[in-house]
Formats: C-alpha cells, structure tokens, sequence
C-alpha cells in the first residue's frame, strides 16, 4: 500500500529506469528534469511547451507559484533519481509525481524517438518520521554520486570525493555548499529545512565525511 503523504511529514521519493536503463542521457536531460521539477509543481496545469517557448528561464523562475511540495534536497543519477519532499497540500506527492513522470516521459520518448514506461512502475516513498533519519537521507542523497566508491560500512568519505560531489551539477549538495550557484537547482529548494536541522553547511559536510550507512531500501 502506499504511503499516505500528509502535509508538514518528509517523503524520501525515488525511482530509477525500466529495466534500468539510463533516464538522463545528456546534460539537456538533467536540465530539462530540473525545469519540469520548478515548473510542474504548482496546483495550477502548465503548458511546459508554451512556457518555455515564451519565457527565458529567469522570467520562468520568476513567476509566483503555488506549489504541490517542498523540495529539500535532490540528486540525479543517470538511471536513478532522489528527491527528498513534504506536500504542501493534501495529496501533493501523488499529484506532483504523476505530472513530473509524465511530463518528463513524453520529452525523452519523443526526443529519442521511442514509446512506452520510461520509469520502473510508480515511484517509491518512504515516510520519514524521525529527525534523525530526515538528516540521514540528506546525506544518503548528498553522497548518492559517490556512494559506490567508498566503504559505506566505515563512515569513512575521503575529502577529494566529497570534493568531487561537491561539484556534481544534478544534486543539490552543490547548492548547499555553495560550490555551483546553480539559478534552476537553487530555486527549487526549500532552503528553510536544511538550515534548521544543520545551521551552517560545514556541520553537514563533517557528518558527511563521517558517514555510515543505516537501514536504507535502495531503489
């Protein structure tokens, strides 16, 4: 069954390709995510064509929405994606995620010139009712690029991989620490979640470093 999303509760939403084939296969990909991230989370439908045919991204990213969720923190990975998420309103999740699969679906079948499911069924969500857990899976997604090139066992992130997430464009590890001032990924953050639980980036980048991996179901 799933999770019921209730407004002011954290969601750790994810899911990765069919058969799990590469979803975002150029940068164009990431950014087209990221706009439909920003444009599709409103209460109101959005002609994406017409919006971005008409508008520079700027005018987009200044225009008052109405959001279905708050964004706290994302990753995207070539065949996967992460999105750490409260509703807004009643049922925001769902209504969000139907759009933003659709959305992005009818873009890579079109621009690749295939059809059908580009996502492994519906996404997953998983409730996050502890404190501590809503810390866990902003480092779980913040070092999701370089999870498989350390012992995750000992807690252990050596700082030129840090370094090097750090700098990944498609995570929101760059907005946070400041190293990519990325106008699109910046502006579909909640900010306010992150500084509650962490103040200033340097306590997260030392729990980063420190980091051992928990119960976690991975997609």
């Amino acid at each position: 069954m799933r999770t019921l999303s209730v407004p002011g509760e954290y969601y750790h939403v994810f899911n990765r390709g069919v058969e799990k084939r590469v979803v975002f296969s150029s940068d164009h990909d990431y950014q087209r995510f990221l706009i439909l991230l920003f444009l599709l989370n409103n209460t109101s439908s959005v002609e994406v064509r017409n919006e971005l045919r008409d508008n520079t991204l700027s005018e987009i990213l200044a225009k008052e929405q109405n959001p279905l969720v708050n964004i706290y923190s994302f990753a995207l990975l070539p065949s996967h994606y992460h999105l750490l998420l409260s509703p807004v309103v009643e049922g925001g999740v769902a209504k969000f995620m139907q759009k933003l699969a659709t959305g992005y679906t009818m873009y890579f079948n079109t621009k690749y010139k295939r059809s059908g499911a580009l996502f492994q069924g519906a996404y997953k969500i998983k409730h996050a009712a502890e404190e501590r857990y809503v810390k866990y899976l902003f480092e779980y997604i913040h070092l999701n690029f370089i999870r498989e090139r350390f012992d995750t066992s000992t807690g252990i992130v050596a700082k030129e991989l840090l370094a090097e997430a750090e700098q990944y464009p498609w995570s929101s590890l760059t907005v946070y620490s400041n190293q990519i001032k990325g106008q699109l990924s910046s502006a579909n953050l909640n900010h306010q979640l992150f500084e509650d639980l962490f103040g200033a980036y340097s306590k997260h980048k030392q729990s980063l470093l420190q980091w051992r991996e928990h119960e976690v179901h991975h997609p």
